[in-house]
């Protein structure tokens, strides 16, 4: 710890959302994620885990200790998952610890996708009743591009605004259609978001590198200043029933519900436009 500043302000942010000092499990979890905090500028964006579990709230500090120690469960301690998962720099094999929201349904009832008109998605939710399909790995580690939904914790009272809060350019959808996600549903499938700068001089060209957590869109390079973000964003695996979906009415400039069927079969893949992070290129 004294030889590495950045992680010992991690630690000491954890301790202060906690409340107090770690247990071993948890500090275990929190050696193995937390490089992933620091983005390319060298930020670490820790902090932003107060905002993914609430935790001013007492049952949000148990879900956050709850999600460092499912980590530590999962993967063991630091150097065990080192030795499980090396990193190699020729062939380029990265390693991604996932970090789950455990607890997620005392955190949020609801969460929501969002999406724009013309993106199969949304045909698909319409003809399923659910998201298309994103299986969740195999793995607590990924080392290929992940393909997961990016949800929200709230919604907004139009597309413009929800554009902004998520840091979501035009060219890339227009958010005049969000679908409403229980949360008791991906209880066992909800991540802490992540993203990956395309504009990094280091791993720019190279597959699945340069990731980081993103609990809250901010500071992508690609987004004009005008895009504010700090919005809370998840990441969920799994193909979930959409309670509802809502379009926008350009005419009467409201949200409409639109009727879905009330069939649980399951679901298939729809297409590729959901499946990436959202602040690569193509966002999810």
């Amino acid at each position: 710890m004294e030889d590495d500043p950045i992680e010992a302000e991690q630690l000491e942010v954890l301790e202060t959302l906690l409340g107090r000092r770690l247990t071993q499990s948890e500090f275990q979890g929190f050696l193995i994620v937390g490089n992933r905090f620091v983005d390319r500028f060298g930020h670490s964006r820790i902090g932003e885990l107060g905002r993914v579990f609430y935790t001013d709230s007492p049952h949000g500090r148990r879900a956050l200790a709850a999600s460092l120690a499912r980590v530590a469960a999962t993967l063991g301690s630091y150097e065990q998952f080192a030795n499980a998962f090396p990193v190699t720099i020729i062939p380029p094999l990265p390693a991604y610890p996932l970090l789950p929201i455990v607890g997620i349904e005392t955190l949020q009832p609801i969460v929501y996708r969002v999406l724009g008109r013309g993106n199969r998605e949304v045909d698909h939710i319409r003809a399923t009743g659910h998201l298309s399909m994103r299986s969740q790995p195999s793995e607590a580690v990924l080392r290929t591009t992940p393909r997961g939904h990016w949800c929200a914790y709230e919604k907004w009272a139009t597309p413009e605004e929800t554009s902004r809060a998520l840091q979501i350019l035009p060219e890339w959808r227009d958010c005049s259609v969000r679908a409403t996600i229980r949360t008791t549903s991906i209880a066992d499938s909800a991540f802490v978001a992540y993203s990956v700068d395309p504009n990094d001089p280091g791993t720019k060209g190279l597959t699945f590198h340069g990731y980081f957590f993103e609990g809250v869109t901010q500071d992508h390079d690609e987004a004009p200043y005008i895009l504010p973000g700090t919005a809370v964003q998840i990441c969920v695996y799994g193909a979930p029933r959409v309670e509802s979906l809502e379009d926008w009415d350009d005419r009467l400039e409201v949200w409409q519900t639109r009727p879905l069927p009330t069939s649980t079969a399951a679901s298939k893949p729809a297409d590729d436009d959901a499946a990436s992070p959202a602040h690569t290129h193509r966002p999810a």
